[in-house]
């Protein structure tokens, strides 16, 4: 059994450097990839161009950033090679929308005749012009994956045995967020605890500055959650504290999204609570049936109490919907013929604002700006073209077959599996939320939807490393003693 692992760990010598325990002095990335949360959390909130913040943001990012590769082994990277393709193919799409193009081509590309009309009617020659009709609002598109990045690549870094941690920093983060955001409710419109200037005053938004990103942040941690009482525990004792302070959480969570005032907050509160009970079987025993009955009653009662004394803002937004004045509704044919016009170049990643109110119809003038399409996969189709979509299916048929592959299961699961069931349980939050909304544009929010793709990827990969070693113990290469000191080493 040594000899099997031994060998395991000097294959992975091969591959690049062994990773170091936090005991050994692994502590610093760790230290790092939480630096980059809290600077995050701090401030990137908002993506909008004018928002100052990213001005220490960007830059604390890239030094992370660089921090990280310089700790992380190569081989801790193979594990998140699919998420970090993804990351790649992302930014080289922004970077060839930039690339100069001379006018002979760039007019003909579809979607530029406006431009083309305006130039000729002043007599001024054709510039080289990029892809991208806003190549300013393209470079803003390819910082964003800073965040990405350091997620990744910081989550790789990360010692196995500090992995764990970044779990509880991640929620503490998310309930920092909504005990922030329920004091802003509290003290109403002029609170000087809102960090952003153009933000939804009176409603709670916490570390954010939309309401809808707070109310999906809010209801991705309700998995989470969930995850906290499945983590081994030293003894009964703490696992019973783990259960107790996980369920309070989760009851605290009902109203602080009910006081965001997001109408698709209350269905993503659902779908997490759905995907929290999907985690593992429920909890046996008396005491186990006694708590979840307990959770059950209770969260129904807070969110009365909390619909009962007119707190309950998401409700009565809810009940006042007029879908005839839903700007969503109203603009999204228009958005889908901008994107047909560009097809299938695009018209450049971060575009969409300057681009829709030079097309936008007259019908459709408001005094309101409508700077996203409210629905990220339709946005990302019309500003990155075939590309952006080809990129999206791919991505979705990746996260489809995870899902399969991690909940097809019905028996005991490891804590990677959990971790990995948690993270798809995210990733599916946030894009329901990015159908409707952009809940993904903020720097905070990519950081974390790519920490739960990480989570996925690292699951399917223990999954087929087990898999192939239980195939080689069967064919009398190994032993299954061996298969479970890997786990061990590998949780």
């Amino acid at each position: 059994m040594m000899m099997n692992v031994q060998s395991r760990h000097s294959r992975r010598r091969r591959r690049g450097r062994l990773p170091l325990s936090a005991s050994q002095g692994g502590w610093l990335p760790l230290a790092l990839f939480c630096a980059a949360f809290v600077v995050l959390a701090l401030g990137g909130g908002s993506n909008r161009t004018d928002v100052l913040s990213l001005l220490y943001v960007r830059p604390a990012l890239v030094l992370v950033l660089v921090g990280v590769i310089l700790l992380v082994p190569s081989a801790e990277l193979k594990p998140l090679r699919v998420p970090l393709l993804f990351l790649l193919c992302g930014v080289a799409l922004a970077l060839i929308q930039l690339i100069p193009l001379p006018p002979v081509i760039w007019t003909a590309l579809p979607g530029r005749e406006l431009m083309v009309e305006a130039a000729q009617a002043q007599g001024v020659a054709q510039p080289w012009r990029p892809i991208s009709l806003t190549p300013d609002l393209t470079v803003q598109a390819l910082l964003w994956f800073l965040a990405p990045a350091c997620a990744l690549v910081g989550w790789a870094a990360v010692p196995s045995d500090g992995r764990r941690r970044v779990l509880f920093v991640l929620l503490g983060v998310a309930m920092v967020s909504a005990l922030l955001g329920g004091l802003q409710a509290v003290q109403g419109v002029g609170s000087p605890l809102y960090l952003y200037q153009r933000t939804y005053e009176g409603n709670a938004v916490g570390f954010l500055a939309n309401r809808n990103h707070q109310a999906a942040l809010l209801a991705a941690m309700l998995p989470l959650l969930r995850i906290v009482t499945l983590l081994p525990a030293t003894t009964p004792q703490v696992a019973l504290r783990r259960q107790i302070a996980s369920g309070l959480c989760a009851l605290a969570l009902i109203p602080l999204i009910m006081l965001t005032a997001s109408r698709a907050g209350m269905g993503l509160m659902v779908v997490g609570i759905v995907m929290a009970a999907m985690m593992a079987p429920l909890a046996s025993g008396r005491r186990g049936k006694l708590l979840s009955w307990g959770l059950l009653i209770g969260g129904v009662a807070i969110a009365a109490l909390v619909f009962f004394f007119g707190r309950a803002l998401a409700l009565n937004r809810l009940f006042e919907l007029n879908a005839l004045d839903d700007l969503r509704l109203r603009n999204t044919p228009q958005v889908l013929k901008m994107t047909w016009d560009f097809f299938p170049f695009g018209s450049g990643l971060g575009s969409f604002d300057p681009v829709f109110r030079i097309l936008e119809p007259d019908i459709l003038l408001r005094p309101t700006t409508y700077n996203h399409a409210h629905n990220d996969f339709f946005e990302v189709a019309m500003t990155g073209g075939v590309a952006g979509i080809a990129l999206m299916a791919a991505g979705l048929a990746w996260w489809l077959l995870a899902g399969w592959r991690l909940f097809r299961s019905r028996g005991r699961v490891g804590t990677s599996g959990l971790m990995g069931r948690a993270g798809w349980s995210v990733m599916l939050i946030l894009m329901l939320a990015s159908t409707v909304d952009y809940p993904l544009r903020p720097p905070l929010m990519g950081f974390i939807f790519a920490v739960a793709a990480a989570w996925v990827a690292q699951a399917l990969y223990r999954a087929a490393d087990r898999a192939s070693a239980l195939q080689k113990s069967e064919a009398g290469i190994g032993t299954p003693s061996s298969v479970k000191s890997y786990e061990e080493l590998n949780p």
